[in-house]
């Protein structure tokens, strides 16, 4: 018995040590997934930021060139008239600027806070799967702490990297767009007729732009939610076959603890073989004792005819007397 509690010690020492290194490679391979996906959602944060600030950038240049022709051609416009075509023409521009300008201000006040929000939802997923998988490995908060500063950092880098490039090639081409446009209204030849027709393109074309703007944003959230969701799919997933391969393994841990246990335990009990051939050997002692008890009084009826002749035998021999 004590051998088997020893044997068993010895077993569940080397069980506990096979299973800390099975832990210690799964928390190598969680640094790495989190690490991979914190730079994957990074890049998708980062991106997103560049795009909401690219609209605002490009509905800053359009707002801004178009006031300058209207400016332009309230300027070339020498009547002083408060009523008439080109004023009218000049009013809608106007207001199509009024509702481009709120839009580019709400998109500069706005972004910020929803290139937070989509980080916070990345640090979310980062912490919930974190949290699921160190029910079975222990504590993973320093590995998560990682994670979040590596992707803060791929955000910062990517919005760096992005508004380096964004700066050479905006200022070139709203120089060139701007100059020209401004030269096109200010030109002294053109008509009342042209004049108006200009005007109405020119807040047809204020107006697409700030539809486009807006609808580049919702693309852009809707784009950065997906992909966050997807990640966070991803993530799920690769957490979810660690801890399964981590308790498979935990239970080959065990069988092969368990198996020399039961042996040695067999052992001490005593063969089961051995007891099915006494459990049979009793039955058939018992039937052979059967027998043997009733012997006995098949042979006591021989024995009351000796008597009844022996009784007998006095009375011959008194007659053989007489």
């Amino acid at each position: 018995l004590g051998g088997i509690l020893q044997a068993a010690q010895l077993g569940l020492k080397r069980a506990e040590k096979q299973q800390e290194k099975a832990v210690q490679k799964v928390r190598q391979q969680a640094q790495d997934l989190f690490s991979s996906e914190a730079q994957s959602m990074g890049e998708a944060v980062g991106q997103y930021s560049k795009q909401l600030q690219r609209v605002a950038q490009d509905l800053e240049a359009v707002v801004n060139s178009s006031q300058k022709l209207l400016d332009a051609a309230a300027a070339a416009d020498h009547s002083n008239a408060w009523a008439g075509p080109e004023a009218e023409s000049r009013s809608k521009v106007s207001t199509q600027l009024l509702v481009a300008g709120r839009l580019l201000r709400s998109a500069k006040r706005q972004r910020e806070e929803l290139v937070r929000n989509a980080q916070r939802s990345a640090e979310l997923s980062l912490e919930d799967n974190a949290d699921t998988l160190s029910r079975k490995v222990g504590d993973m908060s320093s590995l998560v702490d990682q994670a979040k500063t590596y992707l803060q950092d791929i955000i910062e880098n990517r919005e760096a990297r992005e508004d380096g490039l964004g700066k050479t090639s905006t200022s070139s081409g709203s120089s060139s767009s701007s100059g020209s446009s401004t030269s096109k209204v200010t030109n002294s030849t053109l008509s009342q007729a042209d004049v108006v027709s200009r005007m109405k393109a020119l807040a047809a074309y204020v107006k697409s732009a700030k539809a486009e703007g807006q609808a580049r944003m919702d693309a852009a959230g809707q784009n950065i939610t997906t992909n966050i969701a997807k990640a966070d799919k991803e993530l799920a997933a690769n957490v979810k076959d660690m801890i399964a391969h981590l308790m498979a393994s935990e239970q080959v841990a065990l069988n092969r603890l368990k198996e020399p246990l039961k042996t040695n335990v067999a052992k001490l009990r005593g063969s089961t073989k051995a007891k099915k051939q006494k459990a049979a050997k009793t039955p058939a002692t018992k039937s052979a004792t059967a027998p043997a008890a009733s012997a006995p009084k098949q042979a006591s009826k021989p024995s009351t005819k000796l008597t009844s002749k022996v009784e007998k035998m006095p009375k011959q021999s008194q007659e053989v007397k007489h």
